[in-house]
């Protein structure tokens, strides 16, 4: 029999269509879309099916091996093998139109239970291919249905479950940011988790960064770079946390540059996460910075009391333990600015209940607030004022004395008093310093616009037209960058 190219697609034909019968089409078309039949070899009696990378050939053994191995022996000969190589030339027909008319009317109830896979089937199966490529996972136990929503993280939260119904098309990319312990690794992962979810056809993987800058750094001493980058060619949704990790590392921040730009030209959907917006990444090149800053930015803020007690709630429904009313208002009144301390607690307080076999009483929540570094000082009144971490007052005294140390640089650099730089005078390089002091207490310290009011004795709009000024005064005269530069203040 001559072995023609068109005997070649009409048995790919037969071969995916007979597959489609016990496997998720969507997922069918994701890696097979493209593959090819280029050989079939008599003397090792294999049929050899070509794909485009590395990637795809993992995924196509993981998933498709046996099903592909039972239709060609259905479809061609039960004495013939797959054989499965990489060509990343192959220009091989789409399967548009091929898998609507594999005959659904021909299914089994069992074989639409196997293209109706549960959720969980989906995850467990797309969750073990990624950790032995990526060596990552998603944790299931992260959803968007046990996030507490709160007026600190809405907005983040609206984001992201919108980036979930059409990932790449909005919000691409976006960056998420927030101090350590506010939820952002929860709400990346519940992200990831709903794309496999509702989104059969869609690669998601999640990196820490640490992760990706130690498989750069290997790559790059193996001389495997490309091999290393064509790992990402498959990959649909890219999500990387804790980006301010990849400081200091040129090498690095070059191979994640030209990354972030091949994504966004496809249209493939990438999220960050980072402690400080874009532009207060310190050592981060300013091209990966602005790009970073291409798409959405949002901000994940310390919960208000009423978040932290959803939050505390929640975390003991999950346990299906009660905790004393009283002791949840003790412990959301001071820890104000970790959500995962209050899930730690949480679990504590719960562990020590049912290891004692009785219920917890106040002197229990203050005792175990005292292991975790929380200072009590007296009988409960304003719960506020009851328990104070010391770890938080070490931090606000230090700051403190940061921004303090900070004022007096810059007035020696002017020649001036540190009470000078509290004055109301008018003085040319009063004024000027005055501002430098202003940007820094909001830029490089947090502070709001009424606590720069407060300090400087200035009212809201005038600090508003201080810093304004400043901004525009900064972009026309060069020496104000030299001033910056010799205190050590970032642009």
């Amino acid at each position: 029999m001559i072995i023609t190219q068109e005997y070649f697609s009409q048995l790919r034909i037969q071969i995916i269509q007979h597959l489609a019968l016990s496997y998720d089409t969507k997922k069918i078309f994701s890696f097979l879309n493209k593959c090819t039949i280029t050989e079939i070899n008599e003397d090792k009696k294999t049929v050899v099916v070509t794909v485009a990378n590395d990637f795809v050939l993992i995924q196509v053994r993981k998933f498709f091996l046996d099903g592909l191995r039972d239709s060609l022996h259905e479809c061609y000969n039960q004495q013939y093998d797959i054989e499965i190589i990489v060509d990343s030339q192959i220009t091989g027909v789409e399967l548009k139109g091929v898998l609507e008319s594999s005959g659904k009317s021909k299914k089994s109830d069992e074989t639409e239970k196997a293209i109706n896979k549960s959720a969980e089937q989906v995850f467990q199966t797309h969750k073990n291919t990624l950790s032995e490529y990526f060596g990552v996972l998603f944790d299931i136990k992260y959803q968007f249905e046990n996030f507490v929503v709160g007026p600190n993280n809405e907005f983040a939260n609206a984001i992201l479950q919108a980036i979930c119904e059409n990932p790449g098309e909005a919000h691409n990319p976006f960056f998420l940011h927030g101090n350590v312990g506010l939820g952002k690794t929860h709400l990346l992962q519940a992200t990831g988790n709903q794309i496999i979810k509702a989104r059969h056809d869609k690669t998601v993987v999640y990196l820490p960064t640490s992760k990706l800058v130690t498989e750069i750094i290997n790559s790059i001493k193996n001389n495997s770079v490309n091999k290393f980058l064509r790992k990402f060619e498959e990959v649909d949704v890219l999500i990387l946390d804790d980006i301010q990790i990849i400081a200091n590392k040129n090498a690095c921040q070059d191979i994640l540059l030209g990354l972030f730009n091949e994504f966004v030209d496809k249209k493939k959907q990438v999220i960050f996460s980072g402690d400080k917006p874009p532009r207060q990444l310190m050592q981060i090149e300013e091209r990966l910075k602005t790009r970073f800053a291409l798409g959405t930015i949002c901000e994940i803020t310390m919960p208000d009391f009423e978040t932290r007690m959803a939050i505390l709630k929640q975390k003991r429904n999950a346990r299906g333990e009660e905790l004393l009313e009283t002791g949840y208002e003790l412990v959301a009144s001071t820890i104000t600015d970790n959500v995962r301390e209050l899930e730690g607690i949480t679990n504590t307080l719960i562990t020590k209940k049912q290891l004692m076999q009785r219920d917890l009483n106040l002197d229990d929540v203050i005792q175990v607030l005292k292991s975790m570094g929380y200072e009590y000082r007296g009988v409960i009144g304003k719960l506020d004022d009851d328990v104070v971490s010391t770890d938080q007052k070490n931090k606000k005294r230090s700051k403190d004395d940061e921004f303090m140390q900070t004022i007096q640089k810059i007035a020696d650099y002017y020649g001036l008093s540190s009470e000078e730089m509290l004055a109301s005078g008018r003085k040319q390089e009063l004024v000027l310093a005055r501002s430098i002091a202003m940007r820094v207490a909001k830029k490089s310290f947090g502070w709001t616009l009424d606590k720069i009011g407060k300090f400087f004795k200035k009212n809201h709009s005038s600090v508003i037209y201080a810093l304004n000024q400043f901004e525009d005064n900064l972009k026309e005269d060069a020496s104000l960058k030299d001033d910056l530069r010799a205190l050590g203040i970032a642009m």
